[in-house]
């Protein structure tokens, strides 16, 4: 399905908003591809080759219905967006916590394939009662102290300068602990009515949200046995 205020958007060339339909076709028949032959799409509108596609795209752009970015692993990325969404509410690509990677498909810090690998792990880590090596940390950005990501990670600092790439405002690094993906899960479950998507919490309503999760985790460690 296409965006039909897109195609009746009189601020855009007639070959922009044909442009727009076939990538549209072209995404849908691939099941969701982000992989396009512009060179294919350009003869298809009418134009000699990519390069004369490429002032096309940037109306589409503009416009907010075509996302044309750098992703974590992937490098740059076409994407079309079935309804509009202005370039200034898009967010960056986020990095996996586990692998690095892009995990736009996915949950924003967790990508499809280690959101899978995580849910394998569960009945595991409770099996062996065992932490893994990883930390837990919780970051916010300094314009939003209370929106909180719960994370897990091997090198901290490694991480907060990969969550520094896609974000605006400073990341600060609020609390950390020792406790893998055990504690990380138990925290993303003690305060899953805060989610907001993802690992990011909404802590506006907790006078402390440090104290609240430090609360949480050292209930956690100390029923595991877990130096704390």
């Amino acid at each position: 399905m296409v965006d039909a205020v897109t195609l009746l958007n009189q601020g855009l060339s007639p070959t922009a908003r044909l442009t727009y339909a076939v990538l549209t076709a072209d995404q849908q028949v691939d099941e969701g591809s982000d992989t396009f032959d512009l060179d294919h799409i350009a003869r298809v509108v009418g134009l000699a080759d990519s390069d004369a596609l490429l002032p096309v795209l940037a109306e589409l752009t503009a416009v907010g219905v075509v996302d044309k970015r750098e992703h974590h692993g992937l490098g740059l990325v076409l994407s079309v967006n079935l309804e509009a969404i202005p370039p200034a509410d898009q967010q960056p690509c986020v990095p996996c916590d586990d692998c690095g990677q892009c995990s736009c498909g996915g949950l924003r810090g967790v990508c499809q394939p280690c959101s899978e690998v995580r849910a394998s792990r569960v009945p595991e880590a409770e099996s062996t009662n065992e932490m893994d090596s990883r930390w837990v940390y919780a970051v916010s950005t300094e314009a939003d102290p209370k929106s909180i990501k719960i994370g897990v990670a091997g090198n901290i600092q490694k991480r907060l300068k990969q969550l520094q790439i896609g974000s605006a405002s400073p990341i600060v690094l609020r609390w950390q602990s020792p406790g893998g993906f055990p504690l990380e899960s138990h925290l993303h479950e003690k305060f899953t009515r805060l989610r907001i998507v993802g690992e990011w919490f909404n802590f506006q309503r907790t006078a402390d949200p440090v104290k609240a999760i430090n609360k949480a985790a050292r209930t956690f460690l100390q029923q595991y046995d877990a130096t704390y």
